[in-house]
């Protein structure tokens, strides 16, 4: 049985203009991957690969946690793509400032998160995040 997919269209479209945004900055391109891999991969006008991005788009305001979680599945695989191209967890915020983080400079601590309201045809509506200090992350 595939694995739901619980992002909405209105999800994918908020991280696509994240992307573009980023692209746009330095004149690349992207590259929608897998739906069980990272969002994006930017390359240059030769189709080469220039960095990963895992993209998250939060409804709260940029400076409404100390620290802030990333899913520890999502974590492994930007540490697997690390090894071939520089990668970035970035996030934008609710208030429409984005940061992002170097895959290698991430730590923090784990917790378990648990869901408010179960989603239907969730195994389990709990993960292990890590939790990183938002000082680590840069402005763009």
């Amino acid at each position: 049985m595939a694995t739901p997919i619980f992002e909405s269209k209105n999800d994918l479209n908020n991280e696509k203009d994240v992307a573009l945004r980023l692209a746009s900055r330095r004149n690349l391109q992207l590259v929608k991957l897998r739906l069980d891999g990272l969002d994006y991969m930017l390359t240059d006008v030769n189709g080469k690969g220039v960095c990963f991005l895992e993209i998250k788009c939060f409804n709260s305001n940029h400076n409404s946690f100390n620290t802030l979680p990333l899913n520890l599945l999502k974590y492994e695989k930007l540490k697997i793509h690390e090894r071939l191209l520089p990668t970035f967890f970035v996030i934008k915020f609710a208030d429409d400032v984005i940061t992002y983080i170097d895959s290698k400079e991430i730590d923090g601590y784990l917790k378990e998160m648990k869901r408010k309201v179960v989603r239907p045809n969730a195994a389990y509506d709990v993960e292990v995040c890590i939790f990183i200090n938002k000082n680590k992350f840069t402005k763009l």
